[in-house]
């Protein structure tokens, strides 16, 4: 029952950061940031668990879902939640290209959404 509770708010919330960072990236990277951690309270989640339920969620054509858009989502409910996630921006030279990718950590330990071992730290949260 929680773990559908929990699928029910983070469709909510991953829908309300992808239009945000759509509209006024910045200004939504500004209000995630300036979100409130509460006292941890949540003894039964953890930052990867909570990374497992938003990454099933999907809205198929209807709502573009990046890393971005997935990272920022944890980022909000983890500190809604009371956890402690930092939300990270890297970037990554491909070919004559670079490659952007966002990702949680935690106490300096990435949460794996995707090998980020290739990406060079950009930006963070902390």
């Amino acid at each position: 029952m929680r773990r559908v509770l929990l699928s029910c708010v983070a469709a909510a919330t991953l829908a309300m950061v992808s239009a945000a960072l759509r509209v006024a990236p910045g200004r939504a990277m500004r209000c995630m940031c300036a979100t409130p951690r509460r006292k941890q309270d949540s003894r039964h989640l953890t930052l990867p668990a909570l990374v497992s339920v938003v990454s099933g969620i999907g809205f198929g054509a209807y709502v573009p879902i990046t890393c971005l858009t997935r990272a920022s989502t944890v980022f909000v409910l983890g500190r809604i939640l009371g956890l402690d996630p930092t939300l990270v921006v890297g970037v990554r030279r491909h070919g004559s290209d670079l490659a952007a990718h966002a990702w949680i950590e935690s106490d300096h330990i990435m949460v794996p959404m995707q090998d980020v071992g290739q990406y060079t730290r950009l930006w963070s949260t902390a």
